[in-house]
C-alpha cells in the first residue's frame, strides 16, 4: 500500500506540471509582439525592390567623384612639358588655339612668340600671356588657359587616405598601389571601391576604373594593381554603413560591400536567435518625399529560392523581429525542462527517503 500511494503522489505531481505547462502555452501566446514600424513616426509605405541583376552591378559610382574639367588639378597644376593647352583670347579668334609645351618649357603663340610656361599655374600662365598682348597689340586682353591634357607626371589623389594630394610620378606612369602608398596608405574609413578617373584625351571620353579595395590591399592580385597614367585622378569614397537590429546574436552596425543583399548582410550580424522571425523588415529612407519606406525580405523564400534576394543601400536599417510562436514555443520548452528538472529531483528524493 505504501508503494501505490507513492506512485499516487507522483502521478498527481506530473498532472499538476503537465497543466501548469498547458497554461503557459497559452499566456505565452497571447503576448504582445513590438511592430517594427514604431521605431519611426515618419509616414511609412511598402514597397518592392527590383531583384538583384547583372545589370545594376555595374558603373555604381558616387556622385562629385569627378568632373568633366578636372578643375581641382587645374588650379594648383604647375605645367610641364608635353603638356596640351587650349588657349583662349576672348574677342581675338585669330589669336585663340591649342598648343602644346615644348620639351623646353615653351609655347609659341602669335604676334608674341615664345612663351615661357613650365612651371607656372593656369592662372600665372593667364596672367604672363596677357602682359606680353598688353605691350604692344591689345589693350586689356582676357586670356584664359585650359589645360586639356596632362603629361608632366601629375596625379591627385582624393578621399580616404592619409595624406590626400596632387604629387608627381617618379616616371611615365606608376601603379594604383604604388601611389596610394606615396599618400601615406589608406585611411581608416576608407571605403571598399578604389576609382580611377582618366580625363578625356583627343577622341577619348571620360573612363572611369572601379577596383576593389580588398583585392588591391588584403589579397595584392595583381590585376587589381592598375597602371596610373599622368592626369589620372584617384578617388577613394569613405565606407558607407548599414544597421542589423532585433532578433540576431551581434546587432550592430556594418561596413556595406559593394553589391551585398540582405543575405549577405544578415549573415555578417552572426546568426538568428531562437525566437527570431525568418523574415527581415528593411526600413531605408525616402529624401525624395521625406519618409521612410518599409521592405519585407522573407528569408525562408530566399533560401528555397522562391524570392529574389534584395540589394541593400547605405544607411538602411535591417529590423529582425521577433516570432510570437517561436517565443511561446521557447519559453514552453525552458518551462517543461525545469518542470522535469523538478520532478526528477523530487522522484530522486523520494526514493532516497525511501
Amino acid at each position: 500500500m505504501k508503494l501505490n500511494k507513492k506512485g499516487s503522489t507522483q502521478k498527481g505531481l506530473f498532472i499538476s506540471i503537465l497543466c501548469l505547462v498547458l497554461l503557459s502555452i497559452g499566456c505565452a501566446s497571447t503576448q504582445p509582439v513590438p511592430d517594427p514600424s514604431q521605431i519611426s513616426q515618419i509616414p511609412a509605405q511598402e514597397v518592392s525592390l527590383p531583384p538583384l541583376s547583372s545589370s545594376t552591378l555595374t558603373s555604381k559610382i558616387p556622385p562629385g567623384i569627378a568632373g568633366p574639367s578636372f578643375s581641382f588639378m587645374t588650379e594648383d597644376y604647375s605645367i610641364g612639358p608635353k603638356d596640351v593647352l587650349d588657349i583662349k583670347i576672348y574677342g581675338e579668334e585669330d589669336l585663340s588655339r591649342k598648343v602644346r609645351v615644348g620639351a623646353d618649357g615653351y609655347i609659341n603663340l602669335p604676334l608674341i612668340g615664345w612663351v615661357s610656361a613650365t612651371g607656372l599655374n593656369a592662372s600665372e600662365l593667364e596672367s604672363r600671356i596677357a602682359a606680353r598682348y598688353s605691350e604692344r597689340y591689345l589693350q586689356s586682353p582676357q586670356v584664359s588657359v585650359f589645360v586639356e591634357e596632362f603629361h608632366s607626371k601629375r596625379v591627385a589623389v582624393v578621399g580616404e587616405v592619409k595624406n590626400p594630394q596632387v604629387l608627381k610620378l617618379p616616371r611615365d606612369k606608376g601603379t594604383l598601389l604604388e601611389v596610394i602608398s606615396m599618400c601615406g596608405g589608406l585611411g581608416k574609413e576608407a571605403g571598399d571601391i578604389i576609382y580611377v578617373v582618366r580625363p578625356a584625351n583627343g577622341d577619348n571620353r571620360e573612363e572611369v576604373i572601379s577596383v576593389k579595395t580588398a583585392e588591391l590591399v588584403k589579397y595584392r592580385n595583381p590585376a587589381a594593381n592598375k597602371e596610373i597614367l599622368p592626369g589620372d585622378m584617384i578617388s577613394i569614397p569613405p565606407a558607407t554603413m548599414y544597421f542589423i537590429v532585433g532578433e540576431v546574436s551581434k546587432p550592430g552596425a556594418y561596413m556595406l560591400e559593394q553589391n551585398m543583399t540582405v543575405m549577405q548582410a544578415i549573415s555578417q550580424g552572426g546568426k538568428f536567435t531562437d525566437t527570431a522571425k525568418r523574415k527581415v523588415r528593411i526600413m531605408r529612407e525616402d529624401p525624395e518625399h521625406g519618409t521612410q519606406v518599409f521592405v519585407t525580405v522573407n528569408m525562408k523564400k530566399v533560401t528555397k529560392g522562391k524570392e529574389e534576394d534584395v540589394e541593400i543601400q547605405g544607411g538602411d536599417v535591417l529590423v529582425v523581429g521577433e516570432s510570437t510562436v517561436r517565443r511561446a514555443t521557447k519559453e514552453t520548452l525552458d518551462f517543461t525542462k525545469a518542470a522535469l528538472n523538478a520532478f526528477a529531483y523530487g522522484f530522486a528524493v523520494t526514493a532516497a527517503r525511501d
